[in-house]
């Protein structure tokens, strides 16, 4: 975490103010998959503060615009749900939905997943999205974090979506891919 000019680090200060709202002890992980995901948070947020100010005025409507000519889409998709799937340790999977409306981050969602001997995250997509699928919220698109498996899984579990028009689309990323449902080739 960042060191402050004390030299504690956030981590501790968070401690400390959690135990003096709470009069409780607060065990941070040292171990396991607990502190595999606190590690991840600490990447992730340290990653966050170091982007240059620049990238973090983006302007999202004309990110959205961009978007849709990319897609080749007939509208602007205001309405976005990403998806994706963590493997935390070896038999544990969370799937995680990030909403975004008018290309502001909105809401996310997390769901904790049936336990596996193994990952599959094909399995775990289509999991996710029936969980995702119970809340009633029907976005314009949906961005799924695979390739054509994952996105072929989304399909068949919200295809009521498809036949109303929302769009799918999958992100292969090791092949620079991006796959949608109803066309066979795919964007780059």
């Amino acid at each position: 975490f960042i060191e402050t000019n004390s030299g504690e680090t956030h981590q501790t200060i968070l401690v400390s103010e959690l135990v003096a709202i709470e009069d409780k002890n607060v065990k941070v992980p040292q171990r396991g998959a607990g502190k595999e995901v606190l590690d991840m948070a600490k990447i992730s947020s340290s990653r966050e503060i170091r982007r240059p100010a620049r990238e973090k005025k983006a302007n999202p409507l004309k990110d959205l615009e961009e978007l849709t000519q990319f897609l080749k889409l007939d509208y602007l998709p205001l309405q976005i749900a990403c998806v994706d799937i963590s493997n935390i340790g070896e038999k544990q999977t969370v799937g995680a939905v990030v909403s975004f409306t008018a290309g502001e981050k909105s809401g996310t969602k997390t769901w904790l997943l049936e336990k596996r001997d193994k990952p599959n995250d094909v399995k775990a997509i289509g999991e996710t999205l029936s969980l995702y699928q119970q809340l009633g919220v029907r976005p314009d698109l949906l961005i799924v974090d695979g390739g054509r498996g994952q996105l072929n899984r989304a399909a068949r579990v919200l295809s009521q979506w498809v036949e109303v028009g929302v769009v799918l689309v999958g992100l292969a990323k090791k092949e620079e891919l991006v796959h949608i449902i109803g066309k066979k080739e795919p964007l780059r």
